[in-house]
Order: structure tokens, then sequence, then C-alpha cells
């Protein structure tokens, strides 16, 4: 292989990783309603949501491919997306509680929210506006 194509090979593969490094670091926020008295939640708190283990919240989820939803998954559940599916499965089997409603996109999310008092979602941070509140970050 001739040193210039692995020098221009080299250059891309790099690129690549800077590229997907930038867009993992950046992350998503957890957001709720304006109307909602809370200020912030802790991760362990939206943990506890999202595991169904505190109630009085409308918890809706990213579609299940999203990277976002992967990120959040792995970030404050601790879990990858399929494992926190199988434990959805296994609530809603035993009674126990209904999975979150899963919406196709972050903009759907964030009007589901702004619409709902007792909502949470999480979208990526460059989606966020003032049409909803921030009240945790994740990267």
């Amino acid at each position: 292989m001739k040193r210039s194509t692995v020098i221009i090979t080299m250059s891309f593969i790099l690129s690549a990783l800077i590229f997907c490094g930038y867009t993992f670091a950046e992350g998503g926020v957890v957001i709720i309603n304006k109307g909602n008295s809370k200020s912030s939640l802790s991760a362990s708190d939206i943990k506890k949501i999202y595991k169904g283990k505190k109630s009085g919240w409308r918890v809706v989820e990213q579609k299940k491919k999203s990277s976002i939803r992967e990120i959040f998954s792995e970030s404050i559940l601790k879990k990858d997306p399929s494992e926190m599916e199988r434990y959805y499965l296994k609530r809603s089997m035993s009674g126990k509680g209904q999975p979150p409603k899963v919406i196709d996109s972050s903009d759907a999310v964030k009007s589901f929210v702004a619409g709902n008092k007792d909502a949470i979602g999480y979208v990526e941070v460059d989606k966020a506006d003032d049409s909803v509140k921030v009240v945790h970050e994740f990267k």
C-alpha cells in the first residue's frame, strides 16, 4: 500500500473517531413540564422514575434504536436498551407497572412533555428549549 493511501486512510479514520466522540460527548438532557415545581432531579431519582419505583410521572421513552436512548439508558439507567426492554416486559407481565410510552422523535418527546404537567422525558442537548424545563444533563 502506498504511503499516501495509508496517510489518507488514517486521516479519515481519525476524523471519524473525533466526530463520533464529539457527537457522543454532547449527550442529552432530562426534561419536564415547565409547570412542574421540581427544579432538578438527580440521576438516582430519574433512574427510580424510569424503573417505576417513583410514582406520579408520565414517563416517555425514545424509540428503540435511537442513539439518545442508548446514551440515556447506559448513563442514567446503567443498562443497555435491550436490558430495559426486558425489565419493562417483566414488570408488565407481573402486574407491577406498564412500560413507558415510546415516542418516535426528540421533537415529539419535547412536545409531549410540554403538554403534560407530570411528564418526564429526555432529548439531545440542542433540542431543549424554553418550552420545557431541563432538570438533569447526561453524557
